[in-house]
């Protein structure tokens, strides 16, 4: 394995746990014959430091993946698995459902790995992940034995790194487009192929919970409402729910998830229009109670 020597200057910002190097940290002079997407040890002189993955077309040129000296293959990924399951399997309730995998949060800097039941959804962020993949489905496949793991990278930082800006296909397992998934014992179907992300928005899963105590017997407005996540939960104790999204099929997918907990879908409102207009023609006090979750209005910088 190569090793990167750091400058003193990043010594303390790194080994106090900071998962980034950039460019400009890198003592060029003594960092040789590196390879883009390559796994190096990272050294400031005689200290080593720990084990990343390079790429010198970004400027995070070093991702950090362990600060122990140890091989990076299946079983690394087994152990940091296991770990994550365990810890977060912890303070899951009702739900089948949950983010496995969250990037630098979660040690595994690049890579997003989401259950849904006995589907797995994965979206690989930078080259050192893609060179890793093998290794990953793998691990994931020994751990949780799934019926299908599916590729969804669909991020432009993809393209910084080297790589096209999407990638999706099954990896392990049958092709499957649909798959039902409970959380705090509210039922949900999932678009995997055909959806936003990597199907559902697991990380609202608490704000769809706390939602309930607000939303009774309110008359609700759910904009951007994608497949009606916040809907249904504000379905079980409000006046009455609207639910719009400028997608038909999102629209479509919603009224299925009221079905499926047993609401009559001709007793909401169920609107395919921009949000932007419909807020304009919105009647005063026509609701008590509006969600806004929009998507990204400023991508990046510019």
């Amino acid at each position: 394995m190569n090793k990167i020597f750091i400058k003193k200057s990043v010594l303390k910002s790194v080994t106090g746990g900071h998962p980034w190097i950039f460019s400009g940290a890198i003592d060029k002079e003594k960092s040789k014959n590196l390879k883009d997407g390559q796994l190096c040890e990272i050294w400031c002189e005689n200290k080593f430091i720990g084990i990343g993955y390079y790429n010198s077309k970004t400027d995070i040129a070093i991702r950090i993946l362990t600060r122990v000296k140890r091989e990076i293959n299946k079983d690394f990924f087994l152990n940091r698995f296991r770990i994550l399951k365990e810890n977060k399997e912890k303070f899951l309730y009702n739900t089948n459902a949950y983010r496995l995998v969250f990037g630098e949060s979660d040690n595994i800097p690049g890579l997003v790995v989401d259950i849904y039941n006995n589907v797995i959804v994965i979206q690989v962020h930078t080259l050192g992940i893609e060179l890793l993949k093998g290794y990953i489905i793998e691990a994931l496949k020994e751990i949780f034995k799934p019926d299908m793991i599916y590729e969804k990278s669909d991020i432009g930082i993809r393209e910084k790194e080297g790589l096209k800006k999407e990638n999706s296909g099954v990896l392990s397992g049958n092709l499957i487009k649909y798959i039902d998934i409970v959380e705090n014992n509210v039922k949900f179907r999932v678009n995997i192929i055909e959806g936003q992300k990597t199907g559902f928005f697991l990380d609202q899963r608490e704000n769809r919970k706390s939602l309930q105590k607000y939303s009774e017997n309110k008359n609700v407005l759910n904009c951007f409402c994608y497949t009606g996540g916040f809907s249904v939960y504000a379905a079980f104790n409000a006046k009455s729910v609207t639910s719009i999204d400028i997608s038909k099929n999102a629209i479509e997918d919603a009224k299925v998830n009221f079905s499926l907990n047993g609401f009559d879908i001709n007793k909401y409102q169920f609107i395919s229009k921009d949000v932007f207009e419909f807020l304009q023609e919105m009647k005063k006090d026509q609701f008590d109670m509006i969600i806004l979750d929009p998507p990204s209005f400023a991508k990046n910088k510019k």
